[in-house]
């Protein structure tokens, strides 16, 4: 896609049981109905550290926080939002 680009690369440590969470613009790109705010980048990430003690499904909690706070199940867009977790 991009032929002359150049990209560094380096190699990280990632701690057993670290988690990675990758996700699309349709995740955040999400406006509130009451005063039209766009949630933006750090609303996923608000979730993720308000779920990040928790033993729970982060992935549905994400969600469902995120789906409160525009007031509706739908997304206008299609987003992807993924979990890997490091063994």
């Amino acid at each position: 896609m991009l032929d002359d680009t150049e990209f560094e690369s380096s190699p990280v440590s990632v701690a057993p049981g670290s988690r990675l969470y990758i996700f699309s613009d349709g995740l955040f790109e999400v406006r509130n109905p009451a005063d039209a705010e766009m949630l933006e980048l750090s609303g996923p990430a608000w979730q993720l550290r308000e779920t990040q003690s928790q033993s729970t499904d982060h992935l549905d909690t994400i969600l469902a926080g995120i789906r409160r706070w525009q007031g509706a199940d739908a997304f206008d867009d299609d987003y992807s939002l993924i979990e890997v977790t490091f063994a």
